[in-house]
């Protein structure tokens, strides 16, 4: 049978699509054809069926796949048993009995294992090495794929040096191949990437970072408390919130800020989990089961949360806090809207938050800078974004307009007095000028407070205690979703 004939026959039968995006088939051919491949799409792109697709076509034959978290190795893992995809996660944290099965589906006659997840770390396992080499002297090891390869790039030389051991590899497999994955890459990190993981003559595969169904915002906290008082913020974005239709994510820079939001947002009437790397593992999972099952739910996150989830029908992503790089900026809100529909991205910009971005950032000046630039431009948002990654474009037909190409009232305005704000410093190290040196600027229109559509709750924190085996009462005009119907939520006193 012609090759991608096969090809879609099993895309239809797992994926459910009856052809690939553009980019897709590129990729595919070069993991056919055992050729180094950097594949850059967007975020929503399709990046896996790039590599879980050929990996089908090519079995019984095993292939590696480094993903950064644990937890996102068994995400992963899960969405491929789904689609009847042979799969399996190796950690540390598994048991030995476990460790055992997966060893053994490995080493059977022809593999069970279709792909194997683990992070870099997990790669060090000298038990899990030594079957590898096992299957690649019988011809069965094909490949090894670097989900989120830019990693490699970011972390490899600092906190995870593990990344840059990735490429040993070669040494006891030779002949396998590599798939490097991400979906933000400038032209400087994707060098990075190909130098980090040693590929050799690599096919670049890429795609247009333009997502034409998000519409760019920046709201100004500084303008917006000056005008409503010190919680004014807090209330426009729950009045945000509850204006937006479906569910969303809201990013913040630290655990505290986390908690500290939810818990002011349910207080609004908004039900909203918090997320981040400081809460048991039990309880951010039954925050994103309880967000993932929702239609209207907020789930308020550190950047932990997001790489692996797959609910396309996420309509906004909010940054509560300037995001660190123009690339986490694209790589967050590519987020929403991954299912073609339109959804939004806001940052929510401050003169603080850009004077911390300047202390965490410390020499590297230059991302804060071009965070800087997009939050105060008073022209296109998409084309300041789109720049970054070497592309020349703004909104145009079929793009949502930004909220600077919608002409909407006070926002080119307020754009400019945020630039001349920061400008009390350098362009680079804004600094958050004095009340003294404050002038009446202008403000983005808001309106009243609007009466919550939701019922009260409490937010889920680390302080949260969840009992089993009691159901919610029905809510007007709220439908209970089905992971909570047996619990009802209790704060620990």
């Amino acid at each position: 049978m012609d090759p991608f004939h096969r090809a879609e026959s099993l895309l239809m039968k797992h994926w459910n699509v009856k052809e690939m995006r553009d980019g897709q088939k590129r990729a595919v051919e070069a993991f056919l054809e055992r050729k180094d491949a950097l594949v850059v799409l967007p975020t929503g792109g399709g990046k896996s069926l790039c590599y879980q697709l050929p990996a089908l076509m090519c079995r019984p034959s095993v292939n590696l796949v480094v993903s950064p978290l644990i937890s996102l190795c068994k995400d992963q893992m899960d969405s491929c048993r789904q689609m009847d995809i042979p799969a399996a996660a190796w950690n540390g944290q598994l048991s030995r009995t476990e460790k055992e099965e997966i060893l053994a589906k490995l080493q059977a006659e022809e593999p069970k294992v279709c792909l194997l997840y683990v992070t870099p770390e997990g790669l060090q396992s000298n038990q899990l090495l030594e079957v590898l080499k096992g299957i690649y002297r019988r011809d069965l090891l094909r490949c090894c794929i670097v989900d989120e390869s830019h990693c490699a790039y970011c972390w490899g030389h600092d906190f995870r040096p593990a990344y840059l051991r990735i490429c040993d590899l070669r040494d006891h497999f030779p002949k396998i191949h590599f798939q490097a994955l991400t979906a933000t890459a400038t032209e400087k990190a994707r060098q990075g990437i190909v130098e980090a993981l040693k590929l050799v003559d690599p096919i670049i595969i890429e795609r247009s970072f333009n997502r034409p169904e998000l519409e760019y915002t920046v709201r100004y906290k500084d303008f917006i408390d000056k005008e409503r008082g010190p919680s004014g913020s807090i209330d426009d974005l729950a009045e945000l919130v509850c204006m937006k239709k479906g569910s969303g994510i809201v990013y913040c820079r630290t655990r505290d800020t986390c908690e500290k939001l939810a818990e002011q947002l349910a207080d609004r009437g908004v039900i909203a989990y918090a997320y981040h790397a400081g809460m048991s593992s039990t309880r951010r999972l039954k925050a994103q089961q309880y967000w993932v099952c929702s239609d209207e739910d907020v789930i308020v996150a550190t950047i932990a949360f997001g790489m692996g989830i797959n609910k396309p029908d996420v309509r906004y992503v909010i940054h509560w806090n300037c995001p660190a790089t123009l690339e986490n900026l694209a790589q967050e809100s590519g987020r929403a809207g991954r299912d073609g529909q339109p959804a939004s991205s806001v940052v929510y910009a401050g003169l603080e938050d850009l004077e911390d971005l300047c202390k965490l950032q410390g020499s590297n000046r230059e991302s804060v800078q071009k965070v800087y630039q997009y939050c105060s431009s008073n022209s296109c948002r998409r084309a300041a974004l789109l720049r970054h990654f070497g592309e020349e474009r703004s909104c145009g037909p079929g793009d949502l307009p930004c909220d600077i190409c919608a002409g909407e009232e006070g926002s080119k305005r307020s754009s400019i007095k945020f630039a001349s704000l920061a400008e009390t410093g350098t362009a680079t190290s804004p600094v958050r000028p004095s009340c003294k040196e404050r002038e009446p600027a202008p403000v983005l229109p808001t309106k009243p407070l609007l009466k919550p559509r939701f019922p009260p709750r409490r937010a889920i924190t680390k302080s949260t205690t969840i009992l089993q085996g009691t159901k919610l009462p029905s809510q007007p005009g709220y439908r209970v979703p089905g992971l909570r119907k047996k619990k009802v939520l209790k704060e620990s006193n």
